[in-house]
């Protein structure tokens, strides 16, 4: 797994740096998301861009089907990925791509999750609050889950900050094990 983690973040940095000199970023960022998606929701596309018999005019004209206008670098790259044989390691170069790409635009991403849909006013609260303690722009990837009851969970890079009755009801249970 560290060997695969490795090669991706490789591509990812390499596919980074030319999307960056062509100042193609954005649009390049959304075509792997889109890829990504499509090859999660279809193993078969894989499996037939992957296939040796299959020419490199062939597996264009598919990329080229899947994805309306693609970038020549975005192009390229993905035939470059089939070529030798890493177009399964996409889910993992997109997810380093992005890394990258929040670096470059100085901002994070943390992972809220509630009980119940916060309305849009507590949300932009909570992104200003974060957005002045780190300074720099915050993205909430909100997760709901009843599990855990009230309050939440804050998550930012390895950092978890568990404000929910289901971790105080936890550490509680714990406390009173320890007791004993």
């Amino acid at each position: 797994m560290i060997k695969k983690e490795a090669i991706s973040h490789r591509y990812a940095k390499a596919f980074f740096l030319e999307a960056k000199e062509k100042g193609r970023i954005d649009e390049n960022r959304n075509y792997l998301f889109l890829l990504s998606k499509i090859m999660k929701e279809s193993r078969s596309l894989v499996k037939v861009l992957l296939h040796p018999m299959l020419s490199r005019e062939e597996k264009e004209s598919i990329v080229r089907k899947a994805i309306k206008d693609p970038s020549p670098e975005f192009l390229s790259f993905i035939l470059l990925l089939t070529s030798r044989g890493r177009l399964n390691f996409l889910p993992l170069i997109f997810s380093f791509f992005e890394r990258l790409v929040d670096i470059e635009k100085k901002r994070i991403r943390t992972h809220l999750t509630l009980a119940y849909k916060p309305d849009d006013s507590l949300l932009e609260l909570l992104r200003n609050k974060l957005m002045d303690f780190f300074g720099c722009d915050v993205i909430i990837i909100l997760e709901i889950d009843e599990k855990v009851l009230g309050g939440g969970i804050l998550k930012i890079g390895s950092k978890v900050i568990d404000g929910s009755i289901l971790g105080h009801l936890d550490r509680l249970k714990r406390r009173i094990i320890w007791r004993r």
